[in-house]
């Protein structure tokens, strides 16, 4: 999968600020103990653990938002401050229960509740939560009590399945579920807790809290707790809950007689098609913290009837089909945009950058030195044809030898006449945040766009690739670029990079390579044996020094300050604008 992870993180910020009124700052991290945490002030989501359990980028992509938005409703919802669970703790372990436990069981209730009020509140994240709950069940991450504590966000059918993985009996599930639905709808912080307790010593000795989940999102309790402000939002979504659950009640009222299947349907959305159709649409569980360890209870609940290898398949089989259908829904599935070429979501929520007249200005005589180009490199006139122009020269000898081959044509150099395909590799490495008032990043990101813009209004092809530790495609020659400033991370490896940008230009008739960057890399030595075999095949490879002057360590690079053995007039415009205009702005960064 190749999810540019830095460009999720500005969509996902800007979505936190929108639905809660203020600036949540999210980061990829790598985690030990859960795929993402928060502090009330930043959420830390470990991307690539979510990514591997994902079967493709769409799936991956539908699951990260989820887990952001529950980490998102702790942060609207969850008023605790340590206190508040440090009194409570100490009355369990007074009681003779164990503190750890308990926590466990207001940290599952929690979860669920948050997730309840913010589907309530916000619709549209409903079918992600959905999703992502049954993506946990899928990877065995959800037992009976995580999947209980979220009602109308897991199928009904599922639940009922999920009923079977734990011994509890009725009497204590149906208590147990009552209390569930009483914390979510209760405003007040102290009774909720008490209601978590309640709920703790019903099934202490019949669940098993080893396989509990362990601080699913680790959520760090505010000292100060929820304030006036937050009380007013808890009380407003459990307002919206109520409607909403009362209109569904209402709804399965009118449709109770029409079968089994739509009196499981709480959110009103089937319409009587079938069991496979109910669930494909209640489906829609939320998506929490992963649990793990649930594999072999899921496998025995599934065991009942058939073969133990057979049940297992089928019910993956069901579950991705359950998420498949609310992929198409929430409309994280790829698109294509209306001219049929791809739209590349890792461009789509980057900060876009504006270019001044004079940049606006470069775009314009670029794309002419372009157009040029492919109008002057051509072999001209042959002569001694048998038909086009008449040859004076050789229609004067016809009399003296006799050759009718008189006429001359001009014929195009095929090669040369040809769509001329360029890869931009820009460095995107720790280095190019330096700058005095300005970093070279952003010096390199207007140079970068000014350039794609300019090859493709002079109807050539042109791709882009960031590079650092890693490097990922930006953009192919069939897809759309959007102006945007990329972020620096990391270290400096190109080789990865150049080997992607001789890939894309295998088989193309003309090609180039353009690096924007700042300096060196660490694997020099395999970055020139890749130049070197490219420039072999006819590939030109050019060096675009932001913020270093006339400093560059590879000699099989064409700079910008030495046009030789390149496209002449290119090269003067490129060094005359776009160049010119990137070391106006780069003197303060240099």
């Amino acid at each position: 999968m190749n999810i540019d992870f830095d460009s999720l993180i500005y969509f996902l910020q800007d979505i936190d600020k929108i639905l809660i009124g203020k600036k949540v700052e999210v980061k990829n991290e790598f985690l030990t103990t859960c795929d993402a945490q928060t502090n009330m002030k930043t959420i830390k989501i470990d991307m690539p653990s979510i990514t591997q359990k994902c079967r493709n980028e769409s799936e991956a992509l539908l699951m990260i938002k989820a887990v952001n938005y529950h980490e998102l409703a702790h942060i609207k919802f969850t008023d605790y401050n340590k206190e508040d669970i440090d009194k409570a703790s100490e009355k369990v372990k007074e009681r003779g229960g164990n503190r750890y436990d308990f926590f466990k069981m207001l940290n599952i209730m929690e979860d669920g509740r948050i997730e309840r009020l913010f589907a309530a509140l916000y619709p549209k994240a409903k079918d992600y939560f959905i999703a992502k709950n049954i993506w946990r069940i899928r990877n065995h991450e959800y037992d009976f009590l995580t999947t209980a504590v979220r009602k109308g966000l897991v199928p009904k059918k599922l639940m009922k399945e999920m009923e079977l993985m734990h011994y509890i009996d009725d009497e204590k599930k149906e208590k147990l579920l009552e209390l569930f639905d009483k914390y979510t709808k209760e405003a007040d912080k102290q009774k909720r807790i008490n209601l978590a307790m309640e709920a703790y010593f019903l099934i202490k000795d019949d669940y098993n809290w080893f396989k509990a989940p362990e601080n699913e999102d680790n959520v760090s309790i505010s000292k100060k707790g929820g304030g006036k402000k937050k009380e007013r939002e808890i009380k407003r979504a459990i307002e919206k809950l109520r409607e909403e659950e009362e209109k569904e009640s209402e709804e399965g009222e009118n449709e109770g007689e029409e079968g089994e299947g739509a009196e499981g349907e709480s959110e009103g959305e089937g319409e009587g098609e079938g069991e496979r159709g109910e669930e494909s649409e209640e489906n829609k569980g939320e998506g929490k913290r992963g649990e793990g360890g649930e594999g072999e209870s899921e496998r025995e609940s599934e065991g009942e009837g058939e073969s133990e290898g057979a049940e297992e398949s089928e019910w993956a089989k069901s579950l991705n089909n359950l998420i498949d259908a609310l992929i198409e829904k929430t409309g994280e599935k790829g698109k294509e945009s209306k001219d049929e070429r791809d739209v590349n979501y890792h461009l789509a929520y980057l900060p876009e950058l504006k270019l001044t007249k004079k940049e606006e200005e470069a775009i314009k005589n670029i794309a002419n030195a372009i157009k040029q180009i492919r109008a002057e490199l051509r072999s001209g006139w042959q002569r001694g044809e048998r038909s086009g122009r008449i040859d004076l020269r050789k229609a004067m000898k016809y009399k003296r030898n006799g050759d009718i081959k008189i006429f001359k044509k001009f014929k195009h150099d095929k090669e040369r006449t040809s769509k001329m395909h360029y890869v931009l590799l820009i460095d995107t490495s720790d280095s190019m945040e330096l700058g005095h008032s300005i970093s070279r990043i952003h010096v390199a990101s207007k140079t970068l766009s000014i350039l794609v813009e300019a090859i493709e209004r002079a109807k050539g092809e042109c791709a882009v690739i960031k590079y650092s530790d890693d490097h990922t495609v930006l953009k192919r020659f069939n897809e759309k670029w959007k102006r945007v400033y990329l972020r620096p991370h990391g270290n400096t490896y190109i080789s990865g990079a150049l080997k992607e940008a001789r890939e894309m230009l295998k088989g193309k008739e003309y090609g180039c390579v353009i690096i924007l960057t700042d300096g060196e890399w660490y694997d020099d030595d395999e970055a020139e044996k890749i130049i070197r075999e490219m420039n072999k095949r006819g590939i030109e490879t050019v060096l675009v020094g932001i913020g270093i002057g006339e400093r560059h360590e590879c000699k099989h690079f064409f700079t910008i300050y030495d046009s030789r053995n390149f496209a002449g007039e290119f090269m003067r415009l490129m060094r005359k604008v776009v160049l010119k205009m990137a070391k106006e702005l780069t003197i303060k960064a240099m």
